[in-house]
């Protein structure tokens, strides 16, 4: 049973939606957008090299934060409730 995924203007709001900052879209996209800024300029400046620690690192909040999803959620109430 194959449901239709919501639009795509629909599907950027929900991600601005969850993004951490007050209220104010300006506010919620100019942190994002200052992350990734500061990601690419300390990369292409060679402050930063990403190896595989890296990669390990980003891996793990992944995993990590699916787990916690799913334990929130309730999916498995036993884990993440008493």
């Amino acid at each position: 049973m194959a449901t239709n995924p919501p639009p795509p203007s629909e599907r950027a709001s929900e991600i601005i939606e969850k993004l951490p900052s007050s209220p104010n879209l300006i506010t919620k996209t100019g942190t994002a957008l200052l992350g990734v800024g500061a990601a690419a300029t300390a990369i292409s400046q060679e402050l930063y090299v990403v190896n595989e620690e890296t990669i390990v690192l980003v891996a793990s909040i992944m995993v990590f934060t699916y787990i916690g999803k799913v334990c929130v959620f309730g999916r498995y109430p036993f884990l993440g409730r008493h």
